[in-house]
């Protein structure tokens, strides 16, 4: 089987990455000139900079190469991601797929690097995040289910969390979290928010500063294990929620709120009017800039589940 098999620190074999890259990415590759260099990692993948120091002319100098490490929750599309990544690679949304093998893939390297979290409120840089926004929400058609699974998604979440097995010193934690009826929050929250206006669109449902690469080309987005048609609203209420969250604290819970980061009405209808662009009337910003506010309860919802 074509498996990248890690180390017990996460780190792939050079030997085997070299093979690899000779079977799915450059003519010939040796172990002698390949160099791996880990980018970042989460619950479901690891990424690392594979670079050739001798390549072929015409072929690349290096690539990202994508792990997947088993982590499927309710919001991950498992099953269409690929596609959905290749798809939105060949649309110039997001990276180039170069090959795919059992678990995991070759992709095109962006130059530059992922936004930080002070960027986020960043005046003049928050214009070129909601076009970038838009352009995803529009840019691509897929060939995947056009109904939203939002709220589904949340009660599988709450479903998943009755299988958990806690520690006894964290037991009273849970206790208090599993005596709150989020199924009936769930039902309330989803008969509100469908009578907010809304359009549905293909999401990321995860935008936020990493997931956003600042090239020389212009922002470009990463990472589409969440994607899914849902409502542009949510992916913008996100956002807004993710602009007051620092999500890379490095000590448990490993996130700092800042509630006082949250953007401002002023600032929510800027980046509205730059999402939706120079056609936009005042009154379609106030209305999708007071739905986002609204659906930011989803962003809350789901995140905390």
């Amino acid at each position: 089987m074509a498996h990248i098999v890690l180390d017990e620190h996460g780190n792939p074999d050079a030997a085997q990455v070299a093979q690899f890259g000779a079977m799915y990415v450059w003519s010939v590759m040796a172990v002698e000139d390949t160099h791996v260099e880990p980018l970042s990692g989460g619950l479901s993948n690891k990424l690392f900079l594979v670079t050739h120091k001798n390549p072929t002319p015409g072929e690349p100098h290096n690539c990202v190469m994508r792990v997947k490490i088993g982590y499927s929750g309710a919001m991950r599309n498992t099953t269409w991601e690929p596609v959905i990544s290749a798809l939105l690679g060949a649309a110039g949304i997001g990276p180039q797929i170069i090959a795919f093998f059992d678990n995991g893939s070759f992709e095109e390297f962006i130059e530059g690097s992922t936004l930080k979290y002070e960027q986020l409120s960043d005046a003049a840089l928050r214009g070129g995040i909601a076009q970038a926004l838009w352009k995803f929400h529009t840019g691509a058609v897929l060939p995947i289910r056009k109904q939203p699974k939002l709220f589904e998604d949340m009660r599988s979440m709450v479903a998943d969390s009755q299988k958990v097995s806690v520690a006894d010193d964290r037991g009273p934690q849970l206790q208090r979290l599993l005596a709150i009826d989020f199924l009936a929050e769930i039902t309330w929250l989803e008969s509100y928010l469908l009578r907010v206006p809304h359009k549905l669109v293909v999401c990321h449902n995860d935008y936020q500063e990493g997931n956003i690469i600042q090239s020389p080309t212009g922002l470009r987005i990463i990472d589409f294990e969440y994607v899914n048609y849902s409502f542009r609203e949510f992916d913008i209420g996100n956002f807004f929620c993710e602009m007051s969250l620092l999500n890379s604290y490095n000590k448990p819970p490993y996130f700092v709120l800042d509630r006082a980061k949250y953007p401002s009405l002023e600032e929510r209808e800027e980046f509205i009017r730059a999402y939706i662009g120079p056609d936009a009337s005042d009154g379609d910003v106030t209305v999708l800039a007071e739905s986002a506010r609204k659906f930011s309860l989803a962003s809350h919802m789901i995140w905390s589940l």
